[in-house]
């Protein structure tokens, strides 16, 4: 894919099909609203819509439903994250455990069950990280 240097590309990506997972708010719902203005077909995946990126069957369900509907999927952007608001020190194991469940081992459950519908299409797979992890000041 060519490297977009101005707004006047996006344009050119009308009737692609986008998948975001963690689509129903925040930075995930932004990047729906964008698309939609430059004429992509979206699909928000999300825990509320029974898509848990920790869950490799829910993520699978979920893009098999919209490539049987659409024959094809394009781009698949994961921001889906959970973000503890304690230190680490003060989180349980299960705190713990849930985190890297979905903030790292989610973003590898997406990209290895995307995979294979974006080498069909030669499609982009954006996976978003939390600039929080660089807040060692909340460790203790």
């Amino acid at each position: 894919m060519r490297n977009i240097t101005s707004f006047e590309h996006l344009y050119d990506l009308k009737g692609h099909i986008l998948v975001v997972l963690g689509g129903s708010y925040g930075i995930g719902k932004d990047i729906i609203d964008i698309a939609q203005k430059f004429g992509l077909k979206t699909y928000a995946l999300s825990r509320s819509s029974g898509v848990n990126v920790a869950d490799p069957e829910s993520i699978k369900n979920g893009l098999e439903e919209i490539y049987k509907k659409e024959h094809r999927i394009d781009f698949v952007v994961n921001t889906a994250a959970i973000l503890t608001h304690k230190a680490l020190s003060s989180m349980s194991q299960e705190e713990i455990a849930e985190s890297i469940s979905v903030n790292y081992i989610g973003a590898v459950n997406v990209a290895a069950i995307a995979y294979p519908y974006l080498k069909d299409t030669h499609g982009s797979l954006l996976n978003f990280a939390s600039s929080s992890y660089n807040s060692w000041s909340t460790i203790l």
